[in-house]
């Protein structure tokens, strides 16, 4: 089998271990490797949003020196990307002065790269609705880096029609996005990659980002129908939910670890109408498409000041504690300023580094409303109703009273006779979060920022090895990729010439790559 992986930043070095493990295990299998890696030409991503060229040849160095880690030969080649400037452009897709629409209905010879430019934009300023000069400019300059890593891909695949399998992280950002809808338009099978149950696993999509509901809900069907036997099945979910209360997610981070245990807030009536509104970052989901639209309100903002203003006139001993996500602290946008000034006398907000207890709030509530955050999941394991009232990977499971419209949300809201979804559609969604992906083999991870390929190990800041060259083979590389891409073909040689047998191997790697 002839494979590509599309290696096109380093900085992550969890998803760069996993495209060495997938590069080892097809050498492994005895199929040919090819990795297709940026040179610099993309210009800004994720890992350098200026583009600086340092941390460019930061990123090819760090890339190489894993790809030296691999048992077998594999092939590797720059990207080449052509030169497509931002201003030629915003001026054929983008009004003046741009909009967020924009990208949302542009089209790049039929593909959706302004999603992927807007997804950069937002997650690196954490702006859901990109209205600040800062961001735009960001996304405008992200949409270069979608359509140069879309024809820098296709003008490589364009005598390379072959290969039978890619491999590209996410596809979600302008530089995967890109690389993603290229490789689809040659029809060759991809898989997008990303990180598993825990650190010791990755997961691969088929034709799709990672963000596809419909895909998500049928893994996890087949997840829990696949299970060896009802009992372990639903340990292994009670452990999802356990572990999470315990500040202990496989998956991720814990965002509970600044909290109290059992702190609850001071004003609080037990003699009332509780219910918890738990928001959820709207930037993370913001730039993905279409599917993950809020269907009922335009934003959290919009609905918290709904709901109070329409629960005051009808339920006055309702009091409403909304919850600002912990993963929000810090963050400045006009989103969450706009929801932290909504004010009613029957709300109580309580802010991102307040240390109040998430699970004292939910085990004392009646209820909890959620825009598709992850709570939402776990109020319907412990026993509480579960409104939600946005997108989210559990919508359709049957864990949540899904509203489509704001007098839903209000009905569910004010019905005191409202019960708890059953628990079955959570275990399925414990169980499948616990269990998903493909344990790794070959890359060593010791946390979700750092991990060990071989003799090399690597974490988001710094890397080492035990045989990396000394600094003036260094030097001696960085000429010879100087030199080839100066065309200056024959000092390139006599400067390789002088190295060792096994550092020759790298310059001709490294001369494959303009720096």
């Amino acid at each position: 089998m002839k494979v590509l992986i599309v290696s096109y930043f380093t900085k992550w070095v969890t998803h760069l271990g996993t495209e060495l493990e997938l590069a080892e295990q097809h050498l492994s299998n005895g199929d040919s490797v090819t990795f297709l890696t940026c040179d610099g030409s993309i210009g800004a991503c994720m890992a350098n949003p200026a583009g600086d060229k340092d941390k460019c040849r930061e990123c090819i160095l760090r890339r190489t020196d894993g790809i030296m880690e691999l048992s077998g030969d594999v092939k590797m080649y720059p990207l080449g990307a052509p030169i497509i400037t931002r201003e030629a452009l915003a001026n054929s897709y983008l009004s003046n002065p741009p909009k967020i629409d924009d990208y949302k209905k542009l089209k790049y010879k039929g593909y959706d790269l302004g999603w992927g430019a807007l997804s950069s934009a937002i997650k690196l300023h954490r702006d859901p609705l990109c209205d600040s000069k800062a961001a735009m400019q960001s996304a405008e300059t992200y949409l270069a880096t979608a359509t140069r890593s879309y024809e820098g891909t296709r003008n490589f695949l364009r005598n390379r029609s072959d290969f039978e399998r890619a491999y590209v992280f996410n596809g979600r950002f302008a530089e995967t996005r890109g690389a993603l809808r290229a490789i689809q338009s040659k029809k060759i099978q991809v898989f997008t990659h990303e990180r598993g149950s825990s650190i010791h696993h990755y997961q691969l999509y088929l034709d799709s980002l990672p963000h596809n509901l419909e895909l998500f809900r049928k893994n996890l069907q087949k997840s829990w129908a696949n299970a060896k036997d009802a009992a372990s099945r639903n340990e292994t979910a009670n452990q999802f939910y356990l572990a999470r209360r315990n500040g202990n997610p496989l998956n991720w981070i814990s965002f509970t670890e600044k909290q109290e245990a059992g702190n609850m807030p001071a004003e609080w009536d037990s003699e009332k109408r509780n219910i918890v509104i738990f928001n959820s970052s709207e930037d993370e989901f913001a730039a993905i498409g279409d599917m993950w639209t809020n269907p009922v309100y335009s934003s959290q903002a919009e609905a918290v000041r709904k709901i109070t203003a329409d629960t005051l006139g009808k339920k006055p001993d309702v009091h409403y504690y909304l919850r600002i996500h912990p993963n929000l602290s810090g963050v400045e946008n006009s989103s969450l300023e706009n929801l932290l000034a909504v004010q009613a006398p029957n709300l109580t907000t309580i802010g991102a580094d307040d240390n109040i207890s998430t699970y004292a709030l939910l085990d004392a509530c009646d209820c909890v409303m959620t825009f598709g955050s992850t709570v939402g999941v776990e109020a319907t394991y412990w026993g509480k109703p579960s409104i939600l009232a946005g997108m989210s990977y559990y919508c359709q499971l049957d864990i949540a009273y899904e509203a489509k419209s704001h007098n839903e949300v209000i009905g569910f809201l004010l019905d005191e006779n409202l019960v708890p979804k059953s628990r079955h559609g959570a275990l399925k969604y414990g169980y499948y979060l616990r269990t998903r992906g493909i344990p790794f083999k070959y890359w060593m991870p010791n946390d979700f920022s750092s991990g060990s390929f071989g003799n090399l190990f690597m974490d988001n800041e710094v890397y080492h090895t035990n045989n990396r060259p000394p600094l003036h083979v260094k030097l001696f590389l960085f000429l010879v990729g100087y030199c080839r891409s100066k065309r200056l073909l024959c000092l390139a040689d006599i400067i390789a010439g002088s190295l060792s047998t096994a550092h020759r191997r790298l310059a001709k790697m490294l001369s494959l790559i303009r720096v």
